[in-house]
């Protein structure tokens, strides 16, 4: 299989990829990052904090686009990328491998059927933050 992961944002060091198919691409504005992911088979999540779920998987859900996170703690984030219809949690390149199989071989472009994903989005929360500020309808701190 011949896959190419495409990377925005700074090279990881952590990633060695003999095969030369890893490439970065620097960084993007918020937009033009996320107009680029619509066009990926999946959007890919290393990660391994055991219990933050990090930002780029509400991006990823957003879109509803398929997930794959490489992790081997990330215990809550494994849980939340496996409550979605085709979110794949994987622990090495044979596990990753095979979730693109799936994707590709079933011709898979959507996380779920779900069509209410967008309220996972940044800009569905940003929305709720900021009423909830202009309304003044919050609890302030002595």
């Amino acid at each position: 299989m011949n896959i190419k992961l495409h990377h925005i944002g700074e090279k990881e060091k952590e990633i060695v990829d003999s095969s030369n198919n890893y490439f970065s691409l620097g960084f993007f504005n918020y937009e033009d990052a996320i107009e680029k992911i619509d066009n990926y088979i999946a959007g890919v999540i290393i990660y391994d904090h055991p219990t933050g779920y990090g930002t780029k998987v509400f991006d990823y859900i957003s879109r509803n686009i398929p997930i794959i996170l490489v992790t081997k703690k990330g215990e809550a984030l494994s849980k939340f990328v496996n409550s979605f219809k085709n979110g794949f949690v994987c622990k090495n390149e044979r596990e990753v491998e095979n979730a693109l199989n799936i994707l590709i071989g079933n011709n898979i472009v959507l996380l779920d059927d779900c069509d209410k994903l967008y309220k996972y989005s940044r800009d569905f929360q940003n929305e709720k933050f900021y009423n909830v500020i202009k309304e003044g309808d919050f609890v302030e701190r002595k």
